[in-house]
């Protein structure tokens, strides 16, 4: 799936300040045609199909808290003993349109349809990577404060009555992962008809002295990219 230079983008879940699971802007359309698509099959009683057999990064249906059935890895199987016995009676699973774990249980797993594979539909929760951006003082991971200010301001569900968006410069894109140099938080400002800045991750990091620059790794995969003849953009540019 080929995306633009500067992506476009809406938080879903933030696994570390500079890891994030993000919902393309243009794939909004997409996701509501799956959504409604699955509803209408799994509504019919007779479409919930009980699975033989499970398997560890399947991808199935299954049908979270709200009752609607949406599309989910399977990460982990729960066991639970009772009179000696051991019974699976959950599943930990990621829901690969929304970029979030959740646990189901067993009845609430079903068969997905091929007419709702990735063929079909690519995945709508894409992660993506900040890079060039390490923990500071020479730390391997980054703080609790860090983790809980980025987490804090790029919770997108705090700004549903606003309209904002997120941006970031492509450096590299892999089948799974999304490399930007940045994630610029944009709010638009009806009275001027912009959309202006109000907060951005890296210089906030290193502001901040959560964080500090170090493009050795990203140097490193970009080159090896290139020998692989993957497209590659300018790591930093001012």
């Amino acid at each position: 799936i080929s995306v633009p230079d500067i992506v476009k983008f809406t938080i879903l879940a933030v696994e570390s300040p500079v890891v994030y699971w993000v919902k393309m802007k243009d794939s909004e359309s997409e996701l509501t045609k799956l959504m409604l698509r699955m509803a209408r099959h799994y509504n019919n009683k007779e479409a919930k199909k009980t699975l033989e057999t499970l398997e560890l990064n399947m991808l199935v249906a299954a049908a979270t808290d709200d009752g609607v059935y949406k599309r989910a890895k399977l990460l982990e199987m729960i066991y639970e003993v009772k009179d000696e016995k051991e019974s699976l009676v959950r599943l930990e699973v990621f829901l690969v349109d929304y970029g979030i774990k959740a646990e189901v249980e067993l009845s609430d797993i079903t068969e997905l349809l091929p007419d709702f594979s990735y063929d079909k539909f690519p995945p709508c929760a894409v992660k993506v990577v900040i890079g060039g951006v390490v923990p500071g003082d020479g730390d391997t991971a980054w703080g609790t404060q860090a983790a809980m200010l980025l987490m804090g301001r790029c919770d997108m569900r705090r700004d549903r009555d606003r309209d904002v968006v997120c941006r970031g410069k492509k450096i590299l894109h892999l089948r799974d992962i999304l490399i930007l140099d940045r994630c610029q938080v944009m709010e638009l400002q009806p009275l001027i008809g912009r959309y202006v800045l109000k907060f951005e991750t890296v210089s906030s990091l290193l502001v901040g002295g959560h964080g500090m620059r170090d493009t050795r790794p990203l140097e490193t995969i970009t080159a090896m990219a290139e020998m692989a003849n993957i497209e590659t953009q300018a790591i930093f540019e001012g």
